[in-house]
């Protein structure tokens, strides 16, 4: 197993590392151990991100997103993460007087697609 590595994921905060990932529509990490702050980093930074998978990763427990826009997201799958418990994705409006809050701890809740309001999310959960 890969551990995603720390100087990496420092240099992907810095103006050249986000200029060198911008252009990602979809992103696999498969057999990577990667932290619900690297994949929220990739999920906000990544203005074209629409489909992500994260695969046997023994370090993800959960995601939170907190975005001022709607994420280009549609497809997110997370499997054999065998500590991982929650998704909550938090979208403020764009009047920002009010936001969108939803919360996955059942695979079954987001096993299926779900209208997110502004577009629709596949969520795959195993």
């Amino acid at each position: 197993l890969y551990v995603f590595p720390e100087y990496i994921y420092n240099h992907l905060k810095t103006p050249a590392g986000l200029s060198s990932i911008k252009c990602l529509t979809s992103l696999r990490l498969g057999f990577v151990n990667v932290t619900g702050d690297v994949i929220e980093h990739f999920l906000i930074n990544c203005p074209l991100l629409e489909r992500l998978v994260v695969e046997r990763s023994a370090s993800l427990e959960s995601i939170k997103v907190v975005a001022s826009s709607p994420l280009p997201l549609k497809h997110l799958e997370i499997l054999h993460c065998d500590k991982f418990e929650s998704v909550e994705m938090i979208v403020w409006s764009s009047q920002m007087t009010s936001r969108k809050a939803k919360k996955y701890s059942d695979p079954t809740s987001i096993s299926k697609s779900e209208d997110s309001g502004d577009s629709w999310i596949s969520w795959i959960w195993g």
